[in-house]
């Protein structure tokens, strides 16, 4: 089997870094001070997003609501990962039985409902906060990826090297998880890396209608609404984040076309 090109895994580890270091560089300038002495300032030289209404460094509050952003959609993107590879192994290795039936309906119930309205509507019944936010979005976005899973397992169960596994007494536990799964990574990945741009924008949509992280933490959308009700006293305090998040977003889909472009589909091994 043929290793997939390096560059199909370099977005991959930007991805998991930017928020750290995002996070690292609003909390440098301390997202959190109060200083009403300095209150809307404009962008300059000392403050290039201005203030806010409290004195706050916007800058600083942007850096640090984009990388907590970043960080409830990676955190959604790996559970959504495990969970594909987990439902969609097993409906592949059980294909056509009442576990493959059941695993697939579940998949097409939530291929019906819209994605979004789902996640509000069970961030509205529980109460909001970034660990629900991101357990409900990785609870749903994994039914793209499982279907890719399925797809693969069907394909490799039935060739000679897994035919020998069974042959030599291997539990299906462990021919799915040293010989399916693991070919069925890639193809998972790649799927989710398409669906990222979607998070990301979920998430802020989720923080603008007040879903998200609770005051005083920022957050993208937060900082998007909250600038609005003040446009024409201060527009730097809705524009900036926007721009910002124009910005990450841009730049994931530069990733993930990275990764496509260094994407080498695995050939099995007879």
């Amino acid at each position: 089997m043929r290793r997939p090109d390096p560059r199909l895994w370099l977005p991959v580890a930007l991805f998991a870094a930017a928020p750290f270091a995002l996070m690292a560089a609003g909390e440098a300038r301390d997202p959190f001070l109060v200083d009403t002495a300095r209150a809307y300032l404009a962008p300059g030289p000392d403050q290039p997003f201005g203030t806010d209404a409290l004195g706050r460094d916007l800058l600083a509050r942007t850096l640090y609501a984009a990388g907590l952003s970043l960080k409830v959609v990676a955190q959604s993107v790996v559970l959504s990962l495990v969970l594909a590879l987990l439902l969609g192994g097993a409906a592949g290795y059980a294909a056509g039985r009442p576990l493959d039936r059941v695993i697939g309906w579940t998949i097409s119930l939530l291929y019906t409902v819209p994605f979004i309205f789902v996640v509000v509507a069970i961030l509205t019944v529980l109460q909001p906060g970034l660990e629900r936010a991101y357990v409900v979005i990785g609870c749903i976005g994994w039914a793209a990826p499982a279907r890719l899973v399925r797809a693969t397992v069907i394909e490799l169960r039935g060739t000679r090297y897994v035919l020998a596994q069974r042959a030599f007494g291997f539990s299906p536990t462990q021919i799915l998880t040293t010989t399916l799964l693991p070919r069925s990574l890639l193809p998972a990945v790649l799927s989710l890396a398409y669906f990222v741009p979607e998070l990301i924008g979920i998430e802020v949509g989720l923080s603008f209608f007040g879903l998200g992280a609770p005051p005083p933490t920022p957050t993208l959308g937060r900082l998007i609404y909250d600038g609005l009700s003040e446009f024409q006293t201060a527009w730097w305090l809705s524009l900036t984040p926007a721009g910002v998040l124009l910005a990450m977003t841009a730049s994931v889909l530069a990733c993930t076309h990275l990764m496509l472009r260094g994407h080498v589909a695995p050939a099995p091994t007879p």
